[in-house]
């Protein structure tokens, strides 16, 4: 009898966890407190799942490799607090404790049971995304110069969602046989024209060169073509009706453009700090006060910067050449485990997602988007989940 509870239990527990998926796939673009708390609620029931039913950890064992590039990295950020003379500060500060949304990949993967399951998450975050679109339309609308997501007017979240969202969509349609294609390239337009609007420039090219690294990949040389010339068209016919846009536009390869310039004197401010402490870097949450205090550059207008708008500057400048290695290391195994499975184009979604992502953050501080790298985790795992659902469909 107490086995027939628990069994039933577990099943409860495993309908809960795949609603509050579903709750926070909706609302990752829209609302950052109820999609930190669903993530929080899902990862208490999924403890108690484990400890009724410990079984579930066994077909986790095919990511022992992504568990342990994880666990590199907090242990890494563990290092570099203790480092940073404020051990207890920076443990329970943002940059450690959000890590724990690197959870949702094993929540995904071994909480999501069915191909409804999988597929009723995945549009929860297209939904989201799409609320995104309308109200960055709504904005520009009004007047709105760049308009942005809902949540505290963030621009690199905004661009986050776009660059994490968009090639799992660039993927899909590059597939010979997929339902909904025509939802799909809808979606993509919408989402294409709102991130254009939103104008933040490194979105632009890290997608870009998603989509062209896609078409030359699955030799798509004629969409390539199609692509390049079709947004060349775009941008000269809006360069020609529009001076502001114009402008925009033409910063993205001007060096001389103040954005371009300060990243370029925090990067080499980023630089000299790691010069000076080469191998653990300054510490896990030095780096505001010994960049504004001790290596900015006089040239600098931006005097209260707070990070050094690089993934990889960031890292290498606070956590040194041993938190970067770490960081690239990680990075590279997801990109290395997924594009060994390239063939599933589930793994091809996330694949190029994190590729993306990658690309993004040369020139922005993804890490600290928190939100962004909930919904990246999460489609992470959704990915790694569906190349098991589709292979086992198909007999593989």
């Amino acid at each position: 009898m107490e086995r027939w509870k628990t069994v039933g239990l577990i099943e409860k527990l495993d309908k809960g966890i795949g609603c509050l998926l579903v709750l926070l796939a909706v609302s990752s673009c829209i609302s950052e407190p109820m999609s930190r708390n669903a993530v929080r609620l899902a990862i208490l029931l999924g403890v108690v799942r484990l400890c009724l039913g410990p079984e579930i950890l066994y077909p986790m064992k095919k990511y022992t490799g992504i568990a342990a590039a994880m666990a590199a990295m907090a242990a890494m950020l563990g290092i570099s607090a203790w480092y940073s003379g404020s051990f207890m500060r920076e443990i329970t500060g943002s940059t450690f404790w959000y890590n724990y949304n690197m959870l949702l990949f094993f929540l995904a993967a071994a909480c999501i049971r069915t191909r409804t399951q999988l597929r009723n998450v995945l549009w929860g975050l297209l939904l989201s995304l799409l609320a995104v679109d309308l109200y960055i339309y709504w904005q520009a609308m009004h007047g709105v110069v760049r308009p942005n997501t809902f949540m505290r007017g963030n621009f690199m979240l905004t661009a986050m969602f776009y660059v994490i969202l968009l090639p799992g969509l660039f993927t899909l349609l590059l597939q010979k046989k997929i339902k909904h294609r025509r939802s799909y390239a809808l979606y993509t337009l919408l989402s294409l024209a709102a991130i254009f609007i939103n104008s933040t420039r490194g979105a632009w090219l890290a997608l870009l060169l998603t989509a062209v690294f896609l078409l030359l990949y699955y030799r798509k040389l004629k969409q390539l073509l199609v692509l390049l010339c079709t947004a060349g068209i775009l941008l000269g016919g809006i360069c020609m009706v529009s001076p502001v846009w114009q402008a925009r536009i033409h910063s993205v390869t001007d060096m001389q453009d103040q954005s371009h310039k300060e990243r370029l004197l925090m990067w080499q401010s980023a630089l000299h700090m790691a010069m000076d402490h080469p191998l653990l870097g300054v510490g896990l949450g030095n780096y505001t006060a010994e960049y504004q205090q001790n290596y900015i550059s006089p040239q600098a207008k931006e005097p209260d910067l707070k990070h050094a708008h690089s993934n990889f500057f960031q890292f290498l400048a606070e956590d040194g050449l041993f938190g970067l290695a770490v960081y690239c290391g990680s990075a590279g195994y997801i990109l290395y485990w997924f594009g060994k499975r390239r063939k599933n184009f589930f793994a091809m979604m996330a694949f190029s997602s994190s590729l993306a992502l990658l690309i993004y953050s040369t020139n922005d501080y993804t890490f600290a988007g928190y939100a962004g790298m909930r919904v990246y985790w999460l489609l992470l795992g959704l990915c790694a989940r569906g190349i098991e659902i589709t292979e086992t469909d198909s007999g593989g």
